[in-house]
């Protein structure tokens, strides 16, 4: 498999969690360990792409919020040519409501 060089920013997009959740369970939905999780998640994933390690061009980046418009923010801040999604019902469901 042949890659080209250019930086490519993973980005795991975990959905916010409703305010009555992270009152009732402060320690389950503490951010930090969220980001913490998602991030071990998204190594592990891309570590099995890549056959075992990370290479230097790949970025990972874990966000909570909104997918979509986390997905626009990556793509205003770097210059990107392709987005891949993998939740593509939600997407779909997003940009099919007028």
């Amino acid at each position: 498999m042949k890659f080209f060089h250019a930086k490519s920013p993973w980005l795991f997009v975990v959905p916010e969690v409703s305010l009555f959740k992270k009152k009732l369970y402060p320690l389950k939905y503490d951010p930090q360990r969220i980001i913490k999780k998602a991030t071990k998640k998204l190594s592990k994933c891309c570590k099995a792409f890549f056959n075992g390690q990370i290479p230097d061009f790949v970025e990972l980046k874990v966000k909570i919020g909104d997918m979509v418009p986390e997905v626009l923010n990556i793509i205003q801040t770097k210059d990107i040519d392709l987005v891949i999604i993998k939740e593509c019902k939600k997407i779909k469901c997003l940009l099919s409501n007028p």
